[in-house]
């Protein structure tokens, strides 16, 4: 008998640690209709669809449009793998943001019903000198983030906003893991916006190139508004040194603010790297509208586990 449980046991382990890495990637189960399929009381929504330079990458783009007029001109708020938000958002968060001055929503996704294009992402949303942890996705190309940034000002912008008064002094863009990474490099290398939202932005990338760059670089635009959102759950990571993330956070946020720039730390007790894209996007929507402005957070960040699970 013993001999038996010994032999069940040998066998379940490597199912066991098969099963541990799938859980931490995120859900890719297709996606259904969303919020514009089925109409919303608050919003009109239309669609554009735009290719990259080079015709390898497919874009769709969610454009959603206030019924409540703005004096002056819409805010607008750009969001990053938007075929994953747009399955977010529902209409009891846009009669929240109906209740101040509600931004132009301008999902940017790819074309498709998958929540997340793991290759368009990698390429398009990573800075130059990016690679990924050894031994994972080999097939996936980085790097593309200049472009993809010439991309947003020179096509998707112009063509969301077509037709539509915004004020361009409140021009926001948000992203979550590589898609943070693409809101830091925005900050760095584009003056489109004035405020930029990272959530979990995936800094091991490239050996940690662009922290190198934050610490080293200004902002494109001194008045613009950088926000850094963090969950403060720590997880197993995938090849990253243990407690690197947090530890490089950290020291990022103390240099920002004794070169005196302009950045706020928002910390979500309790929220991984995975909860933090839903919680995150509402967060910057609601801030855009001014329903519930984004404060310092005044905890500092957690003691470092172990590291984060990016995407």
């Amino acid at each position: 008998m013993r001999y038996l449980i010994c032999l069940l046991m040998l066998c379940l382990v490597p199912a066991i640690f098969s099963i541990a890495p799938a859980s931490a990637r995120p859900d890719m189960t297709p996606l259904g209709k969303n919020i514009a399929d089925t109409g919303s009381a608050w919003y009109h929504f239309t669609t554009r669809q735009f290719s990259s330079a080079d015709g390898k990458r497919h874009y769709q783009v969610w454009i959603g449009t206030p019924r409540k007029a703005v004096p002056g001109g819409y805010p607008v708020l750009y969001l990053l793998d938007g075929n994953a938000v747009m399955s977010h958002l529902d209409d009891p968060l846009l009669g929240r943001l109906s209740q101040g001055t509600p931004p132009v929503i301008v999902a940017v996704g790819y074309r498709g019903n998958l929540p997340f294009d793991r290759k368009g992402r990698s390429y398009d949303y990573t800075p130059p000198g990016s690679i990924d942890t050894p031994g994972e996705q080999r097939d996936r190309v980085y790097g593309g983030s200049r472009e993809f940034l010439a991309l947003l000002r020179d096509s998707i912008i112009p063509g969301a906003e077509q037709g539509i008064v915004v004020n361009p002094a409140r021009r926001g863009i948000w992203g979550h893991s590589y898609g943070g990474l693409l809101v830091l490099d925005a900050w760095l290398h584009s003056k489109c916006f004035t405020r930029y939202y990272s959530a979990s932005p995936s800094f091991w990338q490239g050996n940690f190139r662009q922290v190198d760059q934050l610490r080293q670089q200004p902002a494109a635009d001194p008045s613009a508004r950088l926000f850094l959102m963090e969950g403060a759950e720590v997880q197993r990571g995938r090849g990253i040194p243990v407690g690197v993330r947090w530890r490089t956070t950290a020291q990022i946020v103390s240099q920002l603010r004794e070169a005196g720039k302009t950045f706020t730390l928002i910390n979500y007790p309790g929220l991984s790297h995975g909860t933090m894209f839903p919680t995150s996007a509402e967060g910057a929507m609601l801030d855009v509208a001014g329903v519930v402005p984004l404060t310092p957070s005044p905890a500092p960040l957690p003691t470092p586990g172990t590291a984060i699970v990016n995407q």
